[in-house]
């Protein structure tokens, strides 16, 4: 289960961004502490259609995904992680937008999917935080 109060907005983020976006940011986080998901969702796809460029891009799409997760919008959710595999794929992150498209997956019954998922990201982010959940989710599945 994801939870919107744990997720926070990584401090780095903040360095380089103008007065302007350090504002939405800081609502943004306020929303996440409040577990208003819907708002922050709101307030996420606003600062991506603002903002289209820039180092914060990646981060922002991450915390969208997991607020998508948290209201169960598994499509979009996945969409967003696809997103981030497909425009920054040598990020470090890479591996753990991976593994959030193949729990997505999971919950649109794309076990198929899920598993090619999997797959990828233990054959191309073996150095991820994220490779051993990657094949303990993989055996859970029974992926080939």
């Amino acid at each position: 289960e994801v939870r919107l109060k744990e997720t926070s907005i990584n401090p780095e983020i903040f360095k380089g961004v103008s007065a302007l976006e350090r504002n939405e940011l800081y609502l943004i986080e306020t929303l996440l502490r409040a577990g208003d998901s819907t708002g922050v969702v709101e307030q996420l796809e606003v600062f991506l259609d603002t903002y289209t460029n820039g180092k914060i891009r990646m981060e922002i799409m991450f915390l969208l995904g997991k607020a998508l997760m948290v209201n169960e919008q598994w499509s979009k959710a996945a969409k967003t992680y696809l997103d981030i595999y497909s425009s920054f794929s040598k990020a470090p992150r890479t591996g753990e937008a991976l593994y959030f498209l193949s729990v997505s997956f999971v919950e649109l019954n794309q076990f198929e999917r899920a598993c090619l998922m999997l797959t990828e990201l233990r054959i191309e982010y073996p150095d991820s935080d994220f490779a051993d959940d990657a094949s303990q989710k993989a055996m859970e599945l029974n992926c080939q």
